[in-house]
């Protein structure tokens, strides 16, 4: 399970990172008609993972990934994995439906089943 987290980890990371970082070589048009960026790389996390939410924590370098297996801290200037998190560690469910990071820096994960769960950096 945990290299597919990994897996997960570096390729959700890739693509928003790519994504927020491309501009896009289309024209210039109104906003209402043309997204700023695009997409630059897909991927596939396996028959049996699904990624079903992204989260950016600017101020701390962090892209949060929700999966059907739980969720994955990324850093988003080196890349590297800094944790996964599943019920072991405290969550309401492994399967993360959305991500919200607040003004605090908390993190909020709404699972399937499980209700919400919180996490401020250091606990659940």
């Amino acid at each position: 399970m945990k290299a597919r987290i990994f897996f997960v980890c570096l390729a959700g990371a890739a693509l928003l990172l790519s994504a927020c970082s491309e501009k896009s070589s289309a024209p210039s048009a109104p906003a209402a008609h043309v997204a700023p960026y695009r997409v630059v790389e897909t991927f596939n996390v396996g028959e049996t993972v699904y990624v079903r939410s992204l989260a950016l924590d600017e101020p701390k370098n962090t892209l949060w990934v929700g999966t059907s297996v739980g969720v994955v801290e990324v850093d988003t200037a080196t890349r590297d994995m800094r944790g996964t998190y599943t019920r072991e560690n405290g969550m309401a469910n492994e399967y993360v439906f959305s991500i919200f990071v607040d003004s605090k820096g908390q993190k909020w994960m709404g699972t399937n089943g499980g209700g919400a769960s919180r996490f401020d950096g250091t606990t659940w």
